[in-house]
């Protein structure tokens, strides 16, 4: 308790210190960015009407008539679509009187009869008009010594506004993002230096007790509690020493079972860091993959539709995610888990890498491909890490804490790339991004190495083995095929669940969002909603769920907050709609998820007692894979076919359509025997 006591005071402390300084930082930033951005924005504006100015001086030099000025209202068109010219909402030309006669842009009603007002002040030098929405920006266009006219660059007042609410709102998202790093990092540290030590000694004491003095506490290489250690190694060493003289008897000093069992339990915070610092590093790309891959979409290519073809690294990625996850499974039970996880993490690292440098989709879908083997390999390595450090007694909390590091480490990345994806550029992201999975490999090189490497030992197979195998398989899948209510479960509930993972959230809300204009920052901030809610939610969810124990009713109640949570961005198209549908879609899986998985055995009683819960649950979790692949894949053909207002409602109502045949399904066979 001491050490727990300890931790919280540290961890506590640590937190409190990174909410000041981030708020103190962020109510800084806000006043000097209010403070500086106007002016900046003026000088931006008037740097860009110099530019525009002598372009139609250049022409008007040539001897180009003023009023057939040709090809200048597409010009202008281009200078106002690109991205650091956001402030800009028109620009115009006028004549001598006021009169416009070339403009691109929107609000220009609001302003043209200032400008006959203004237009004598115009004509003669740079000149302000202020309206309710715009600041207008004019300078005189002349030729040959004469003025003819002015032009006009209108700024959005509301553009000032906005942005520093994108700087705030960044801000406060560094800050959350700051809170977790943090903790997973004081959480690494105060368990290596504090709890663990202080828990080994513990336990060492208790079976010293009873003249069993193995695997004394490991020691610490710092501080009041590694000197202890130490000091606490060399009287083992002097005990162990006089007993062999002696030829003591009763006292042990060989490894023992359950200090095995304790060192092993007490390492399972080990797997936190690299995970972490792993799924960070591939989340850093999420706002913005089916943007990026807009970019290297061949217009060309008229064989698929450009809808389908963006959603084709996602699909990528999840297959090779899923199909490698068997293969490294048996990978981790042959060469141990260390291997596999380094492995796993080169492979990403390249993958992620590789991806910021593609010149074409071909390219970008075999480096997806890489990354998602990699990271598939990482995240069965890291399963089998926690089932081989845990048991009966605490697996269920080792299964909580890496979900919560998964979807902390999602949550961060997809925050942080997003604002650096703005800034830096897509490439650099996934330079940073290959760098951080490539810097988890050295953590688990040096960290788990104080482990033994879990192995299984892989026996040979007899003469015919293989073949009974085979037909022992196909006969589990015939098994499993039979029965009615698992079917249900897996393609009316768990596969449209992933379709709303990956063809909403993961695809066809970061495009949905660009298609509104908003910038990557803003998407970013959007999707970190759905990890935010999985975060508070899930566990509040699991523990009403374990107390009320009716798996199937959560089942329905997430699904059927999925679907309607969908069809809210349909009737409300924008921004603040998307945000409430991948929020309802975080509730919606922190509610159901975790009840498919344990309504599983009750609908599979035959299947578990005969095949085990791990097959029954690998089944499972193949077939529901495939709705990560189809998912971005099925949006594409429907936002080609019907828009983004049709995908909303087509997968929002598919949802409701899958709970509402499972419900039906279960209730009519829920007096028979598991569906058959």
């Amino acid at each position: 308790m001491t050490g727990l006591s300890l931790s919280k005071k540290i961890m506590g402390s640590a937190i409190l210190l990174v909410i000041v300084c981030g708020g103190v930082t962020t109510w800084n930033t806000s006043r000097e960015a209010e403070r500086r951005l106007l002016p900046v924005i003026n000088r931006k504006s008037v740097a860009v009407g110099q530019a525009v100015n002598a372009v139609l001086t250049r022409a008007l030099d040539y001897g180009v008539p003023f009023e057939r000025l040709n090809g200048t209202e597409e010009y202008f068109d281009k200078i106002i679509s690109q991205p650091q010219n956001r402030d800009l909402a028109y620009l115009a030309v006028t004549d001598r009187s006021g009169k416009i006669l070339y403009s691109a842009g929107k609000g220009l009603e609001e302003v043209s009869n200032l400008f006959a007002r203004e237009a004598e002040k115009c004509n003669v030098a740079p000149h302000k008009i202020y309206s309710d929405s715009f600041t207008d920006n004019s300078l005189p266009v002349s030729a040959g010594g004469e003025t003819l006219g002015a032009l006009h660059l209108g700024v959005r007042k509301t553009f000032v506004r906005e942005t520093l609410r994108n700087v705030l709102f960044d801000s406060f998202t560094v800050m959350l993002v700051s809170l977790l790093i943090t903790f997973e990092l004081l959480f690494f540290l105060v368990t290596r230096t504090v709890i663990n030590p202080i828990t080994d000694m513990e336990s060492f004491f208790r079976r010293g007790a009873q003249n069993d003095f193995s695997s004394p506490p490991e020691i610490v290489p710092v501080g009041e509690i590694g000197r202890f250690t130490r000091t606490l190694h060399a009287w083992v060493d002097r005990l162990r020493a006089a007993c062999e003289k002696t030829s003591a008897p009763g006292i042990n000093f060989a490894p023992s079972l359950e200090a095995e069992n304790a060192l092993r339990h007490g390492n399972l915070y080990l797997i936190r860091p690299p995970l972490f610092i792993l799924v960070f590093a591939e989340a850093m790309s999420m706002s913005f993959m089916p943007i990026y891959t807009s970019t290297l979409v061949d217009p060309a290519a008229t064989w698929i539709s450009r809808e389908v073809i963006i959603g084709l690294p996602i699909s990528v990625f999840m297959l090779c995610w899923g199909c490698a996850q068997p293969l490294c499974g048996m990978w981790a039970d042959r060469f141990g888990i260390r291997s596999a996880f380094i492995s796993g993490s080169i492979m990403t690292a390249i993958g992620l890498t590789c991806s910021g440098f593609a010149h074409s989709l071909p390219e970008l879908l075999a480096y997806r491909a890489v990354g998602g083997v990699g990271y598939g390999m990482m995240f069965i390595t890291s399963t089998t890490y926690v089932a081989t450090h845990t048991d009966s007694t605490n697996r269920t909390r080792g299964m909580a804490m890496f979900l919560s590091v998964f979807f902390a480490g999602s949550l961060c990345g997809t925050a942080i790339g997003s604002i650096l994806a703005e800034r830096i550029g897509y490439a650099n992201v996934f330079l940073l991004s290959g760098s951080l999975a490539f810097f988890s490999t050295f953590f688990i090189y040096f960290w788990l190495s104080v482990i033994p490497q879990t192995k299984r030992v892989v026996e040979k197979s007899a003469p015919g083995k293989f073949t009974i195998q085979m037909r022992k398989s196909r006969n589990k899948y015939i098994m499993f095929m039979r029965n009615l209510r698992f079917l249900a479960l897996t393609f009316l509930v768990a596969i449209p669940a992933k379709m709303c993972l990956t063809g909403f959230m993961n695809y066809t809300a970061p495009l949905f969002l660009r298609e509104l204009e908003c910038g990557q920052s803003s998407i970013g901030r959007v999707l970190m909603t759905y990890g935010l809610v999985m975060i508070v939610v899930a566990p509040l969810a699991g523990r009403l769920a374990d107390r009320l124990g009716n798996r199937r009713l959560f089942v329905q109640i997430g699904s059927a907050i999925a679907g309607a949570g969908l069809l809210v961005t349909y009737f409300l198209p924008n921004m603040q709609g998307v945000m409430i549908s991948i929020g309802l879609l975080g509730l919606a899986h922190a509610i159901g998820v975790p009840s498919q998985l344990a309504l599983l055995p009750e609908i599979c009683r035959k299947e578990t007692t005969h095949f085990g819960h791990g097959t029954v649950m690998g089944i499972f979790r193949l077939i529901e894979r495939t709705g990560s692949i189809v998912g971005p894949l099925l949006a594409g053909v429907l936002i080609a076919s019907v828009g983004f207002a049709g995908t909303f409602f087509g997968i929002g109502v598919l949802t409701l359509s899958g709970i509402f045949i499972f419900t039906i399904i279960i209730s009519l066979t829920e007096s028979g025997d598991d569906g058959e």
